[in-house]
């Protein structure tokens, strides 16, 4: 699932803030709670930049996205991923930061290891067997803050 998020993120992000200018701060990605996964993107933008975006964001969530994505683009999303989190270990109170959390939350002090070591491993069709699963869009919500 994770890797779905990052690859999702990537292209949402690449598409609204590259392609069409429209946002600079964003997020975008998947949350999975127990079985139901909540698909989104935030975007700090001005109202103007909104109408255009509304029509386009069932289109972000398509499986048919998911079969676009290529190797390239799940090794590249991996890898800036992977970069960042070295990045974000290097200092030694980060580092006990994470030791500490696995040990609180998963009571393994190694799960954080573990984690980026099993994400090297995902493959293309694990993406989209997960896609298959999870991106079944029954509930769709837009809210807008202005």
């Amino acid at each position: 699932m994770k890797v779905l998020d990052l690859l999702l993120s990537d292209y949402i992000i690449f598409e609204i803030r590259e392609k069409q200018g429209r946002a600079y701060r964003m997020r975008a990605g998947v949350d999975l709670v127990e079985n139901h996964a909540l698909f989104y993107f935030e975007l700090g933008t001005r109202p103007e930049n909104i109408d255009p975006l509304r029509p386009q964001i069932p289109g972000f969530f398509d499986q048919n996205i998911v079969q676009s994505f290529t190797t390239h683009d799940l090794e590249k999303s991996l890898n800036m991923y992977m970069g960042r989190m070295m990045f974000r270990r290097l200092s030694s109170i980060n580092k006990a930061y994470y030791l500490g959390y696995s040990q609180y939350f998963h009571n393994d002090i190694h799960h954080d290891e573990l984690f980026l070591s099993d994400l090297k491993k995902v493959t293309l069709n694990d993406v989209k067997k997960v896609a298959e699963k999870y991106m079944i869009i029954n509930n769709p919500v837009s809210i807008i803050v202005k």
